[in-house]
C-alpha cells in the first residue's frame, strides 16, 4: 500500500518541477552557451527620462552618465546603444543577459573584454526602469538594491517607453 503513494507523490513532484520549468522557459530564452534572456526586455526602447543621484564627497564614474536615446535588444543576445555623452553620440554594440533573483532583476550588459554595466530593472506601467550604480567599483560589478535615490548613495535610473514608428528620430 506504500508503494502507490509514494509513486503519487513523485509523479506530484515531478509535474510541478515540469510546471515551473515550463513557466521559467516562458519568462527566459535559453541561448546554447547557458545565457538566460527575458524576452519581456526584446525590442526597441527610447529613453523618456533620467535620473541622477549623487553624493558629494564621492567620485562617481561619470563616463556612465549619458542619455540614452535608443536601447535595442534582440533574441540573439546582442544590444545595440546609443548614446550621447557631452554633446557627443555614439553606438555601441554589445551582448546582454538576465537574472531574476529575489532580490531583483539583474540586466548586465558585456562584449569580449567584460562586463560593461551591471543593473537593475522592473517594468512600472509600461515603462522598463533600468537603475546602475555610479560608484566606480561597483558600476560593472553589482546592481543598486533598490530604486530609492535616497537609499543608494549614487546611482542614475533610466525609464524607457516602447519604440513606435511616430517617435523616431533617426533614419532607419
Amino acid at each position: 500500500m506504500n508503494a502507490p503513494k509514494r509513486q503519487t507523490s513523485h509523479v506530484l513532484i515531478g509535474l510541478v518541477s515540469c510546471g515551473i520549468l515550463g513557466l521559467c522557459s516562458a519568462i527566459h530564452g535559453e541561448q546554447a552557451d547557458n545565457e538566460q534572456l527575458d524576452n519581456r526586455l526584446l525590442g526597441q526602447w527610447h529613453q523618456e527620462r533620467a535620473i541622477l543621484a549623487l553624493v558629494p564627497e564621492e567620485k562617481p564614474a561619470v563616463q556612465y552618465i549619458q542619455a540614452y536615446g535608443t536601447l535595442r535588444l534582440h533574441k540573439d543576445g546582442t544590444a545595440e546603444l546609443r548614446l550621447a555623452h557631452n554633446l557627443s553620440f555614439r553606438e555601441l554594440k554589445l551582448r546582454w543577459r538576465t537574472h531574476i533573483t529575489e532580490k531583483g532583476n539583474r540586466l548586465e550588459f558585456f562584449d569580449e573584454n567584460g562586463v560593461y554595466l551591471v543593473a537593475r530593472y522592473e517594468f512600472r506601467d509600461d515603462r522598463l526602469w533600468i537603475g546602475y550604480s555610479l560608484e566606480p567599483n561597483r558600476v560593472g560589478k553589482e546592481p543598486p538594491a533598490s530604486f530609492d535615490c535616497f537609499r543608494e548613495p549614487s546611482m542614475m535610473i533610466i525609464i524607457l517607453e516602447r519604440f513606435r514608428r511616430k517617435d523616431s528620430w533617426a533614419p532607419r
